[in-house]
């Protein structure tokens, strides 16, 4: 079958990015699969022309190259590519990926005639599935969960080190002003609060960058931990994957809460936790959210509230336990193992693609 698969960029690396890769990786063995980006059709990049051209005759450019090349499937990246598709007298089975915040509260609403065009929507979670279905009133019907992958050749297990009287903490993450639901704040809020519960110290890496930075900074010497903190803005691969070697718990708290736009925050599925656990390591995020596809409580780690108490308390459960923390550590890698591989992921693209 002819396949196309729609994004915005080839060339970023980013979440959806990768994702469009695994989806072209896992069919291009058997189907004719093209990638195609909507940046690749910009003639205008900039200027006033640019807003005309992207809204008008960027859709038309797009319409007429689909129609040329004539797909059996395509496969959207996102419900906001929807509108630069033609959806009525098409020829082509349609599929939607959606991740999370495009398709939270507002979004999921103004997005809905178009998205339940699709003959199948694939949720990245469990959660956001739910959203869709229960709180959105979606039908149910053509709504199917794929998780994220990741590759376990390149995150490999690792033992972790020994760090006497200490416990490393790591987030990874943008730090974006207007975003701020990642948790950073609450976790360098609840730094002094492990002194309650632990007398061993914590130090939290944050890496990632943004216009947060400035923000996070003042707020960390507002609490009086400059010396526990540490920003390592953005990092190379390389880099990234030895801040994951050197922690000994992931921790993210994002926080799924609707904003007064009408919008949301919070997790989709978050791909760093399984990054995390690929690793080895044991990871804590909020009970909410599309992390609980991927966080089970007391087995790979510890879901929390967002509240600066219950995360102290968590933090100092890992850092008072070391075998309890090394089990969960290496039961997040068999369950990386299990459910969350390339070969996974690969084995239900395959079978959507089948069904279809």
């Amino acid at each position: 079958m002819k396949i196309i698969v729609i994004t915005y960029n080839k060339y970023k690396t980013g979440g959806i990015e990768q994702v469009a890769n695994n989806i072209v990786n896992s069919l291009n063995d058997s189907h004719d699969v093209q990638l195609i980006a909507i940046d690749d059709f910009k003639l205008i990049k900039s200027g006033v022309f640019s807003q005309i051209f992207n809204r008008v005759l960027l859709n038309i450019k797009i319409k007429r190259y689909i129609k040329k090349l004539s797909p059996d499937i395509l496969i959207s990246m996102h419900p906001f590519l929807l509108a630069r598709i033609s959806l009525i007298n098409r020829s082509f089975k349609l599929i939607t990926w959606v991740h999370g915040i495009d398709v939270f509260g507002i979004n999921g609403i103004k997005h809905k005639e178009n998205l339940e065009k699709s003959d199948k929507i694939i949720a990245v979670s469990n959660f956001t599935k739910n959203h869709l279905i229960n709180d959105l009133a979606y039908k149910g019907g053509n709504i199917e969960v794929i998780n994220n992958c990741v590759d376990i050749e390149t995150f490999q297990y690792t033992r972790p080190s020994k760090h006497i009287n200490e416990l490393k903490l790591l987030t990874i993450g943008r730090l974006s002003s207007n975003e701020q639901y990642k948790g950073h704040d609450l976790v360098i809020k609840s730094i002094n609060k492990t002194k309650e519960y632990t007398k061993q110290i914590i130090k939290y890496t944050i890496v990632g960058d943004g216009d947060d930075r400035e923000r996070l900074e003042a707020l960390v010497e507002k609490e009086k931990v400059e010396r526990f903190v540490i920003f390592t803005g953005k990092v190379s691969f390389k880099e990234l994957l030895e801040e994951y070697r050197k922690c000994d718990v992931f921790i993210m708290p994002s926080f799924f809460k609707k904003k007064s736009d009408g919008t949301f925050t919070g997790e989709g599925f978050g791909i760093v936790y399984v990054e995390a656990g690929a690793i080895g390591r044991p990871v804590i995020g909020c009970t909410i959210g599309g992390q609980t596809d991927c966080i089970i409580d007391g087995f790979n780690g510890k879901l929390v509230n967002p509240d600066t108490n219950d995360i102290a308390e968590k933090i100092a459960a890992f850092a008072n336990n070391d075998d309890d923390r090394k089990k969960m550590g290496k039961n997040n890698r068999k369950l990386v193992e299990e459910k969350f591989t390339f070969d996974s992921f690969k084995s239900n693209v395959v079978k959507l693609i089948k069904e279809i």
